[in-house]
């Protein structure tokens, strides 16, 4: 899953015609659901990248009016974010007190100019950046709680059960009757919750994956009926068939699609059947949202008028 909330603007200064006037943040959470070794693993990566407008000094940029509001507001915020930089670069000092201690994974990248007349700003650009160099790392993993739980709850059954089969094989365990009687239960309720968690969970993500689906195609509800829209080229199958109301949507692929009849010797990406169709019926290429029809059979046509040679498809 992917957000981002980008608001960038620019302006012309003497330095630069399209000078970054506002920082913008970029943030992509990423979430990683799966099964391993039979357990659900669930974990979570949220990662904000940060595009900051350059520091100025007002001689050199020319600003003026807003620009040069804008310019002193850039500096302010540049200071405040060296100021959390060294706080940052503080925390492995704190470790032995009862500070919060932030976990976060932290990357640099500056930009500088070989340009003499830029001396001043790369050198102080680059003292900025030595700065970050204090900042350790201490990444940590996301992961959701019901996830640990499970493979908690996984853990203690694979004890209470080990425990109980060496009291069943040589009944030196030390275990007493009511003691063996709890632990039984207590097997029983963990087996049950996890049960319960792991079918949870998986509900949880099958709705995610239909959604996820759902906004793929573009599925949405208008009154009894069901408008699908899809931003990738598309061919939609109506079936002939009088007795059947179904339809079919068939993505293309970037490059070639072949499609055709099912053949021992031809294997189409686009499966169809009927009157008309051949083993070898025609080729979609498709390059960055442009569709061009290669006809290969004779009877292809296009809008009931056939087609002898490469034709671009549009919408409709």
């Amino acid at each position: 899953m992917v957000e981002g909330n980008t608001n960038r603007t620019v302006a012309s200064t003497n330095m630069n015609d399209v000078s970054s006037r506002s920082h913008a943040i970029f943030t992509i959470l990423f979430t990683q659901a799966k099964f391993y070794t039979d357990m659900p693993s669930e974990t979570v990566s949220k990662i904000h990248l940060v595009d900051l407008a350059g520091s100025e000094r007002a001689n050199s940029t020319g600003a003026t009016g807003n620009r040069l509001k804008e310019g002193a507001n850039i500096n302010k915020s540049l200071v405040t974010l060296g100021t959390v930089i060294s706080a940052l670069g503080l925390t492995e000092l704190m470790l032995n007190t009862n500070q919060v201690i932030i976990f976060y994974f932290y990357c640099y990248i500056s930009a500088i100019s070989p340009a003499d007349v830029n001396y001043s700003e790369t050198l102080s650009t680059l003292r900025y950046a030595n700065r970050a160099k204090n900042i350790i790392n201490k990444p940590t993993v996301n992961e959701d709680p019901n996830v640990k739980l499970i493979r908690e709850l996984r853990a203690e059954i694979d004890r209470l059960k080990e425990l109980l089969q060496a009291h069943g094989q040589d009944g030196i365990s030390g275990l007493g009757v009511a003691e063996e009687t709890k632990m039984t239960e207590r097997l029983h309720q963990n087996e049950a919750r996890v049960e319960e968690l792991t079918k949870n969970w998986t509900s949880k993500w099958r709705e995610t994956q239909k959604i996820i689906e759902e906004r793929a195609l573009g599925f949405r509800y208008e009154g009894a009926g069901i408008k699908m829209e899809s931003e990738l080229p598309h061919l939609v199958c109506i079936d002939d068939d009088v007795l059947s109301t179904g339809v079919t949507l068939y993505h293309l692929k970037d490059g070639m699609t072949y499609i055709g009849k099912e053949d021992v010797n031809f294997n189409p990406d686009i499966v169809l059947s009927g009157p008309g169709i051949e083993a070898e019926h025609c080729i979609m290429e498709s390059i960055e949202g442009t569709v061009v029809l290669h006809p290969i059979a004779p009877l292809c046509q296009v809008n009931g008028l056939p087609v002898g040679k490469a034709q671009r498809i549009s919408q409709g």
